[in-house]
């Protein structure tokens, strides 16, 4: 079986049960969001140096995957529990960090930064989410995943000796 069906050269993609869709339709924008986001998830992997990311983000992957094969479903994939997870993940992290007074700026290791990347994709499926009206518990999900790819980004960072850029107003 070859990639190219010929199919989508007018502007349509097939979804689930053979429904088609516009290229342009706002579901079609949230599952390429979703694609974005499980690149940028690769992308930080291959250069994160850290056992906690080398662990975490496979894990997202696999679940940002599922996710995107239900997105138009009713019922959320997503549970409770999962974001439960999120949430004891960023406290295990922010218990060995230094407490936020400022800003930061992204930046640092490539690990850092790609993770940061992914943080940034995050959000975007978060937007395009609100757009489709979809399930409260998938909007709850990717807001609590951007927090944790923003901490995972700090314990890169702090993991591999590298200081954290404060931001500071310009002063003129």
């Amino acid at each position: 079986m070859t990639i190219f069906t010929k199919e989508g050269d007018e502007g349509e993609t097939s979804i689930s049960k053979g429904k088609r869709l516009r290229k342009s339709d706002t579901l079609i924008e949230v599952y390429g969001t979703l694609d974005e986001l499980n690149v940028a998830l690769g992308t930080a992997l291959a250069f994160a140096k850290t056992d906690k990311s080398k662990t975490l983000l496979p894990e997202i992957q696999k679940q940002v995957f599922e996710i995107s094969t239900h997105i138009s479903e009713k019922g959320a994939k997503v549970k409770e529990l999962d974001i439960r997870r999120i949430e004891n993940q960023i406290k295990i992290m922010e218990e060995r960090l230094q407490v936020m007074q400022h800003f930061i700026i992204p930046g640092g290791t490539k690990g850092s930064c790609f993770i940061h990347q992914a943080r940034i994709e995050a959000r975007e499926v978060e937007r395009r989410l609100v757009s489709i009206n979809a399930n409260k518990t998938y909007l709850a999900y990717f807001n609590r995943l951007s927090d944790l790819l923003f901490v995972l980004a700090r314990w890169e960072n702090k993991e591999e000796g590298v200081d954290e850029e404060i931001w500071k107003e310009w002063e003129s």
